[in-house]
């Protein structure tokens, strides 16, 4: 009599466990990240042996497909996770083959998905020691860019306004230098700093 081992398992924050908030796009009127570039999917795969044969093969509490055709796809609160697992009865050698894609950001830094994996033999055995996918989910952050403004000669009493976010009414002008990238987060101005330079 055997029980299940689960084999090695991608490490947290590596190729194939991380997911960046910088390439979400916009959604639920919140803004896009500030790198497109950067991937929200990472692919995957978990070894597992079971001698015994298998029963079930769950990830993150859910049953998984023994089919890659119609795999097991579910959601947590940051994104969407798609994986089956494949079996050799011959050998009690197996394979967990998942996908997870990030499809909102997360308010906590750091902050990363976890889910069990559990092998079932045929005995209703399961693994003895405690296996977990963890993947890491990298933070987004704003970046500010200088915005400048400035008057006429004679101009004394008057205003002049401008977005320092978009640049837009600044000598940058609308998306020009001084715009800044706000980040999948969102950002607000928290402090503006004025000076006055005489000619």
């Amino acid at each position: 009599d055997s029980t299940t081992t689960i084999g090695s398992i991608p490490t947290a924050g590596g190729d194939h466990a991380v997911v960046y908030e910088a390439g979400l796009p916009a959604h639920n009127s919140e803004p896009s990240g500030s790198d497109a570039s950067k991937p929200t999917t990472t692919s995957g795969e978990i070894s597992f042996t079971s001698v015994d044969g298998v029963s079930t093969v769950s990830l993150g509490g859910h049953d998984l497909s023994a089919s890659s055709a119609t795999p097991t796809v579910f959601t947590d609160t940051s994104g969407s996770m798609s994986a089956y697992y494949t079996y050799d009865a011959s050998t009690g050698a197996g394979t967990v083959h998942y996908s997870y894609t990030l499809t909102d950001n997360t308010l906590v830094d750091p902050s990363a998905a976890s889910f069990s994996v559990v092998v079932t033999d045929a005995d209703s055995e399961t693994n003895v020691a405690a296996a977990n996918l963890v993947i890491d989910i990298i933070d987004d952050a704003p970046t500010a860019h200088v915005d400048t403004d400035s008057f006429g000669t004679g101009a004394i009493g008057t205003s002049i306004s401008g977005n320092v976010i978009t640049g837009s009414g600044t000598n940058e002008g609308s998306n020009g230098a001084g715009h800044d990238v706000v980040g999948a987060d969102g950002g607000v101005v928290a402090w503006v700093g004025v000076g006055t330079r005489r000619r």
